[in-house]
């Protein structure tokens, strides 16, 4: 009887040993400094990596519109460059705030439309619900001064109908440095 304790003792203390030290794919802290943006899809840990050539971390801000992009247009996104996936949100008539912003019913910008795409036969942008948390928004500083900041939280859930599909986006985070003035 003691042999048999001792050695579920044994097995007991070995499991718990092994099982914390196993990694959670879903731990991610934010770094201290520069761009970032990262997410959950459908529960899987997405960060973005970027190539000589292509940025996993993007930001683009027009209010007063140029290079034929259309006046107060907002995108942010990360992706995974020598893939091709990427998770965006994309705003029009957009006005810096700080807050929270329904992407369905939204008052504080003109339209919100994120999308998602896993791979070319794979893209996901019928909005079903959605949340983006604004905790700064603030422009660079005149005569060449330190950048703005654009940081915050989301979370959205889209869909394909031709692939009877559903996406769920949790625990998104983001910060963007800001070069524009206004």
């Amino acid at each position: 009887m003691m042999k048999r304790l001792s050695c579920l003792f044994l097995f007991l203390s070995l499991t718990a040993i092994f099982s914390s030290c196993k990694k959670d794919n879903n731990d991610w802290t934010p770094p201290r400094s520069g761009d970032y943006f990262t997410c959950l899809i459908n529960g899987e840990r997405f960060e973005t990596e970027g190539s000589f050539n292509c940025s996993g971390d993007q930001f683009s801000y027009y209010p007063a519109g140029t290079a034929g992009m259309e006046e107060s247009y907002l995108l942010f996104k990360g992706r995974i460059c020598n893939i091709g996936k990427s998770v965006a949100i994309r705003m029009s008539g957009v006005e810096p705030f700080t807050g929270t912003l329904n992407m369905v019913e939204s008052t504080l910008v003109d339209s919100c439309f994120p999308y998602v795409w896993l791979r070319a036969d794979q893209f996901y942008e019928q909005l079903q619900s959605g949340t983006l948390i604004v905790e700064e928004f603030t422009p660079r500083q005149p005569n060449n001064g330190p950048f703005g900041n654009f940081e915050g939280t989301f979370e959205f859930v889209v869909s394909n109908d031709t692939l009877d599909s559903v996406i769920h986006i949790t625990e998104g985070q983001f910060r963007f440095r800001v070069p524009n003035i206004w």
